[in-house]
């Protein structure tokens, strides 16, 4: 399993649910999306980016070819506050907005036990590991979901 190719069907994933349909940014993590100078991310909320956190490879032939191979990927929710509509009331963002709250449980929604479709016909599966917050600032509040990818990687 390459990793590129492992992020763009997780994205894809998400991109095809219908559940998300209202997110506006949804990319890797990159130049344009982070600025590593101020630490902020530049994106149109409500956002989903990703990142590679890490992962464990464990051989399982003698000859070290085949591993499983669990990836980990950070997922930010990016949103301007945490619950969404209730707070505009209160000088939030504009009405009928989606709040950090309701974005993280739409992409554990649509990921939790899902099948990445791979072109080399492997189909890893989503198992959500953690979540927690991030960075809340007067802007927007971003937490992170974390997502382990259990398949094999073949060297």
């Amino acid at each position: 399993m390459n990793l590129a190719a492992l992020e763009t069907a997780l994205l894809n994933a998400l991109r095809a649910h219908a559940t998300l349909s209202y997110l506006r940014t949804l990319e890797p993590v990159s130049e344009r999306t982070f600025d590593s100078a101020r630490g902020d991310f530049i994106v149109v909320p409500p956002a989903v980016l990703s990142f590679f956190l890490g992962s464990q490879l464990r051989a399982r032939d003698l000859a070290a070819r085949t591993y499983d191979y669990n990836p980990r990927l950070l997922l930010f929710a990016v949103a301007r506050n945490l619950r969404g509509e209730a707070e505009e009331k209160r000088g939030g963002p504009a009405p009928a907005e989606v709040g950090a709250y309701t974005l993280l449980h739409d992409l554990k929604t649509a990921l939790a036990g899902a099948r990445l479709e791979l072109s080399n016909g492997s189909a890893p599966v989503v198992e959500l590991a953690g979540e927690s917050l991030e960075a809340a600032t007067p802007e927007y509040s971003v937490y992170s979901l974390e997502v382990l990818l259990r398949g094999s990687f073949h060297a």
